[in-house]
């Protein structure tokens, strides 16, 4: 009796909005992030998550990690966005602005009105 093996093929779990891997640039592109007055810069590859970003950017200001928030073109940027998710031009700095997250939105503990 001759049993030949199978073989498993794997599916491909890309999603049809990814990128095929030869149009992301391989090298490392330059992030901007301004915070009021202070400016940090970083070079990340393109599949770098920007959790990496955020967090580097919480150390250098002492702010306690999740309290900033951070933004490109008017747009929130997640923990698990990339440069190449938002759709960001790889060809020119980045530049990414970041806020500190206001929580709620009472005044002087009474809503609306001052007693």
């Amino acid at each position: 009796m001759d049993v030949k093996p199978t073989i498993d093929s794997k599916p491909d779990i890309k999603g049809s909005d990814d990128p095929p891997a030869t149009q992301i640039p391989q090298g490392k592109v330059q992030v901007l992030v301004q915070l009021g007055e202070q400016q940090f810069r970083y070079a990340v590859k393109p599949t770098t998550p920007f959790k990496k970003i955020f967090d580097a950017t919480e150390k250098q200001v002492g702010a306690t990690p999740g309290t900033l928030r951070f933004h490109h073109g008017g747009a929130r940027i997640r923990n698990d966005d990339t440069l190449v998710s938002i759709d960001a031009d790889l060809d020119d700095d980045i530049e990414i602005s970041a806020s500190v997250e206001q929580i709620g939105g009472a005044l002087n503990g009474f809503g609306a009105f001052a007693l």
